[in-house]
C-alpha cells in the first residue's frame, strides 16, 4: 500500500503513511494541524477529530473524549516537516497564509480533507493499484496494532498509542496477536509430563528393597531368583 501510494498518489502518500505508522483513526489524521507536531521530540498531540457532513466541517475531541500524545517515527516526522516547508513556500507564492491543516482540502485549504473524498479518490483506487483486497481505511489502524503486538511490543503501550479508554479493550480486540500470551498453559503441561516421566524412570531404575546380586552382577528380586533357577534347570 505504501509503495503504491508513493507511485500513484504521491500527493496523498503521506496521509496513507501516517495511518499505517501511527495507528491514528482516520478522523484524527485528517484533523491534524501543524501546531500539533513536536518535531524536537517526535511526538504528535492529538487534540481533535474531524468529519465533513453536509458540507459542514465537524470538529470534536478524539473518540472517548480523551486527548493524547502519540509517538511518531523520526523518519515520518521528517516527512511531515518537509511537507510543511513545501506548503509554506507554495502559500507564499500564492500570496496567502499557510493552511493550519496538515492535510487540507485541495479546493479550500482552510478546510481539512473530506473522508468520503479520500475513500473515493485515493483509498479505493489505491487498493486496486496495490492488488490488495477491499479493506476499510480504519483497517490501517488494525494493521498497526496487530503488527506492533506481533513484534512483542507491550500491549499497554499499544493501548496508549491507539487511545483506547482501557487496556481491556485492546486485549479484547487484539489479544490473539500477542505471541506467547498463553504460553504458560503449554509450559505447564510440559512440566507436568516431565515430572511424571522422571518419577516413572525413578521407579523403573530403583532396586527392590530385598534384591540381591546375581552371579552376573545384576540385581535380582526374590521372585526373580526362582524363575532363573527353573530356567537354568530346563536349559
Amino acid at each position: 500500500m505504501l509503495a503504491a501510494a508513493q507511485k500513484w498518489y504521491p500527493d496523498h502518500a503521506l496521509l496513507v503513511t501516517v495511518l499505517f505508522l501511527t495507528g491514528m483513526r482516520e478522523g484524527e489524521a485528517l484533523g491534524l494541524q501543524w501546531a500539533d507536531l513536536d518535531p524536537a521530540r517526535n511526538l504528535i498531540d492529538l487534540q481533535r477529530t474531524v468529519a465533513v457532513r453536509g458540507g459542514r466541517v465537524i470538529v470534536n475531541t478524539p473518540k472517548s473524549g480523551r486527548l493524547r500524545i502519540v509517538d511518531c517515527p523520526a523518519a515520518l516526522m521528517a516527512q511531515l516537516h518537509e511537507r510543511r516547508s513545501i506548503a509554506q513556500a507554495e502559500a507564499a507564492v500564492a500570496g496567502h497564509a499557510l493552511s493550519p491543516w496538515v492535510f487540507p482540502a485541495a479546493i479550500d485549504p482552510t478546510r481539512p480533507l473530506n473522508a468520503s473524498w479520500v475513500w473515493r479518490h485515493v483509498w479505493s483506487p489505491l487498493l486496486d493499484k496495490a492488488a490488495v483486497r477491499a479493506i476499510r481505511i480504519h483497517d490501517a489502524r488494525h494493521t498497526y496494532a496487530s503488527l506492533m503486538l506481533r513484534r512483542g511490543v507491550p500491549i499497554a503501550y499499544v493501548s496508549r498509542q491507539l487511545g483506547h479508554s482501557s487496556i481491556q479493550i485492546t486485549v479484547d480486540l487484539y489479544g490473539h496477536f500477542v505471541p506467547g500470551g498463553d504460553r504458560h498453559h503449554a509450559e505447564g503441561l510440559a512440566a507436568a509430563i516431565e515430572a511424571e516421566r522422571v518419577a516413572a524412570e525413578a521407579r523403573v531404575l530403583s532396586p527392590h528393597p530385598d534384591s540381591f546380586p546375581a552371579p552376573d552382577g545384576t540385581l535380582v528380586a526374590p521372585g526373580e531368583a526362582a524363575g532363573r533357577e527353573d530356567r537354568a534347570l530346563n536349559a
